[in-house]
């Protein structure tokens, strides 16, 4: 005979084998072991089949377990089988225990507020750099010098006050002619061009001479 096993609530399966006869009945029954009935196992009681060697020598007897809630070490029951001539035989079933299933419930975490603070703001305040720059022109005696005024850095009005002032040349009125303050004085504005031209007329003069030298100032 067989010794089965199975997982509590599955079926324990026992084979039954005649051998050295031809044909005989046979009987069995469930006895407890460590496991009893009706807790882990339902009883069988006074089976029986007529086995024969020329049709089947073997038979199945199935036993139903019982799953419960305990958490216990494996058990075992026993069918005990008796046969023609004083045959006996013995299997031990052995049911496994499957441990219970616990839920736990775990309550959701407490909600936290939070203030966020927006960083703070930092302004910081370029200034713009101006920039004037003025052309070096050169003519000949008796003709203009056209001065060209640039001004950078910013897109809004600059007051200008140009003053020509003499370096190598001679005193105003004798080799240029100094313009009116009105036409000097101007306001020009960085976003639209950022410039003007003033014009300085010279002195043509009869003396052999080198070059000479007429500087702007910027006020």
């Amino acid at each position: 005979m067989s010794s089965p096993r199975t997982a509590e609530g599955g079926t324990l399966n026992f084979v039954i084998k005649l051998e050295g006869v031809q044909e005989g009945d046979v009987s069995w029954g469930t006895k407890n072991g460590t496991a009893t009935s009706p807790d882990d196992f339902t009883a069988v009681t006074n089976g029986s089949a007529t086995l024969s060697a020329y049709h089947s020598a073997t038979h199945t007897v199935s036993v139903s377990t019982k799953p419960d809630d305990v958490s216990e070490g494996d058990e075992t029951i026993t069918l005990d089988a008796s046969g023609p001539n004083g045959l006996k035989a013995s299997g031990t079933g052995t049911i496994t225990n499957v441990a219970p299933t616990t839920t736990s419930t775990t309550a959701p975490p407490a909600p936290t507020t939070e203030t966020t603070r927006p960083p703070a703001t930092t302004t910081t305040t370029t200034r713009p750099t101006l920039e004037l720059t003025v052309s070096s022109p050169s003519a000949t005696e008796g003709s203009d010098l056209n001065f060209t005024v640039t001004l950078s850095g910013t897109s809004g009005l600059v007051s200008l006050d140009v003053r020509p002032v003499s370096a190598s040349a001679s005193n105003p009125g004798r080799d240029y002619e100094p313009p009116s303050v009105s036409s000097l004085s101007r306001n020009i504005a960085g976003a639209s061009g950022g410039r003007f031209t003033f014009s300085v007329k010279t002195i043509r003069d009869t003396v052999e001479e080198g070059r000479k030298r007429l500087s702007c100032t910027l006020r």
